[in-house]
C-alpha cells in the first residue's frame, strides 16, 4: 500500500456458513456513521513501505 493518509470505513461481516446457529453470535453492530467515508472521521496513517498491521479500535456505544 502506498504511504499517506487514508480515510478510513468499518463494517462487520459475520461469517456463519460453517457454524451452528446456536454457535454463534452477531455481537455488536458498527454504528452507521463508522460505514461512510463522509462522516467516519476516523483516518490512518501509512509509511511507504509498510508491513506492520494496522489496528483500529472503534467505541461501538458512541452514538448513543
Amino acid at each position: 500500500m502506498p504511504g499517506g493518509i487514508y480515510e478510513v470505513v468499518a463494517v462487520k461481516i459475520v461469517l456463519t456458513e460453517d457454524l451452528a446457529k446456536n454457535d454463534y453470535s452477531h455481537g455488536h453492530t458498527v454504528p452507521h456513521r463508522y460505514a461512510d467515508y463522509h462522516i467516519s472521521g476516523v483516518q490512518v496513517t501509512v509509511v511507504d513501505n509498510q508491513v506492520k498491521p494496522i489496528e483500529i479500535a472503534i467505541r461501538v456505544d458512541s452514538e448513543k
